[in-house]
């Protein structure tokens, strides 16, 4: 698998670009929607690719930190945390 174009990314009308190179990464304005739902749509990916990697640490020091709280909450929130890690790293939990 290809690594993507590395973050952080911009956008900048409706489309997603690197902020160094200016190169488009995604053209979110090639859709059946309306320029406002694109612009819209493509602040939301870039949001949520920009905060991959944080938000992925961020789990992973919950599904590997022992809790405080009862074993069944504390095995709950691991098997949260874990099957989110999963699917952000293109498994199947």
């Amino acid at each position: 698998m290809s690594k993507h174009t590395p973050v952080p990314w911009e956008v900048e009308d409706d489309v997603i670009v690197d902020p160094i190179t200016k190169k488009v990464i995604v053209n979110c304005c090639e859709t059946d929607y309306s320029s406002v739902i694109n612009e819209a749509n493509a602040r939301f990916i870039v949001r949520a690719c920009n905060s991959y990697e944080e938000l992925l640490a961020a789990l992973k020091q919950i599904a590997n930190r022992p809790f405080a709280l009862n074993d069944a909450e504390s095995s709950i929130i691991r098997r949260i945390a874990k099957n989110a890690i999963a699917k952000v790293e293109g498994e199947n939990p």
